[in-house]
């Protein structure tokens, strides 16, 4: 089978990870082949060469100049007529590859999916997105047109399936879940990498860490974290704790953030530690990790720190994150109820060995459950049988 690959952008962010991750593992165990187009580049473009055939939709030229610039070229026709050019040759080149399947990775590649409609192929397209993310990009309409582009849906949750039949009234027929995955590490963080952590951050060694870990959205919760983590400090019983968030965030808004935490006289035990290279080095360190998101699909943070027999904490009609952590991976509390997470904060310090056994059957159920060679042969599953 020939598939033809299309993902939003390369950048190292979940999509676009979990996309290159499927193409490889599909590439070493399978004979099915994948050519691949990015909407646009972004840093991951070198990962995607080394694995397929690899095409830009909108070429850096394109998108290289400001958008008032872009708006003086177009009136003059000239912007457009080269990127039609460009187009015509990219079809020509993808129409005689006989592709058998398409495979679009999020909600924002209907701009492609309608320039791929000649070829007359049927389209799968896997929902990461609930539904603030699909206001941001279209809203209603946006699903709308990929509901009449698709043939197949991919839901990461069933959270995600629920939002797309209630609010967009998509057949539930069309829709099948696959959870997400994380990759497995061959090593786990040594104990050296830890110390070295705890000394760049004067983290003493008998602290009791909570972490999380996301980009500056309002969605991810930021503030609800910084909330938590200053109720909590201010209880007698938490001299030593500290809160450990780890992602970047736009500088407007790191301002904010960083204002409350002064505020609160906790900058030492509040840190905020910016994107890492190595996100699982600070996982490690973890003893209760909180998916602090009011919209999450389905949240691989929470389970790359399961990895660490780490218990999750999570707010429920927040996504898909309740589906894996259930009654036995960690608590799942009200809707933004903050006094009942600092609750759940202490019920975990205080029971090391239910901390241990709650974190002991989250990583058993990532390793068992939601490994990529897991999740991709289901995948591929409804793509070999897919009519």
């Amino acid at each position: 089978m020939k598939i033809l690959f299309i993902s939003h952008d390369a950048s190292r962010t979940g999509a676009p990870i979990l996309l290159r991750n499927f193409i490889k593992w599909l590439h070493q165990n399978t004979e099915h082949k994948g050519t691949l187009i990015l909407r646009i580049g972004g840093i991951l473009e070198t990962d995607f060469n080394k694995l397929t055939n690899t095409h830009i939709f909108y070429p850096k030229w394109y998108n290289h100049y400001p958008t008032i610039i872009k708006r003086l070229l177009n009136r003059s026709g000239w912007y457009k007529q080269r990127l039609n050019h460009y187009h015509n040759e990219l079809l020509r080149k993808l129409k005689k590859e006989n592709f058998d399947l398409i495979y679009s990775n999020t909600i924002v590649n209907t701009d492609v999916l309608e320039f791929l409609k000649t070829l007359h192929i049927p389209v799968i397209t896997h929902i990461r997105e609930l539904e603030t993310t699909i206001n941001h990009y279209g809203g209603r309409q946006l699903i709308e047109k990929l509901n009449s582009q698709t043939t197949k849906f991919i839901a990461d949750s069933y959270s995600v399936k629920v939002n797309l039949i209630g609010k967009h009234k998509i057949a539930k027929d069309k829709i099948s879940v696959v959870h997400e995955y994380v990759e497995i590490p061959e090593r786990l963080p040594e104990t050296s990498v830890k110390e070295r952590i705890r000394q760049k951050h004067n983290i003493p060694e008998d602290t009791f860490i909570v972490g999380a870990s996301g980009g500056g959205l309002w969605r991810k919760g930021y503030d609800l974290f910084i909330q938590t983590a200053i109720a909590t400090c201010n209880q007698p019983n938490h001299q030593n704790t500290y809160f450990i968030w780890v992602g970047d965030f736009k500088e407007k808004d790191e301002v904010q953030l960083r204002y409350d935490i002064e505020k609160s006289g906790l900058e030492d035990k509040i840190l905020f530690v910016g994107t890492q290279k190595e996100p699982l080095n600070y996982f490690s360190l973890f003893d209760v990790f909180i998916l602090a998101s009011r919209e999450e699909p389905f949240g691989i943070v929470g389970m790359e720190a399961a990895l660490f027999n780490t218990p999750i904490i999570c707010f429920e009609k927040a996504g898909g994150m309740p589906e894996f952590v259930g009654n036995d991976c960690g608590l799942t509390i009200p809707y933004l109820n903050i006094p009942k997470v600092v609750e759940a904060i202490n019920f975990f310090k205080e029971n090391p060995q239910k901390r241990e056994e709650m974190g002991n059957n989250a990583r058993n159920k990532v390793l068992k459950e939601h490994s990529l060679e897991t999740k991709s042969k289901e995948i591929l599953n409804i793509i070999e049988n897919f009519q």
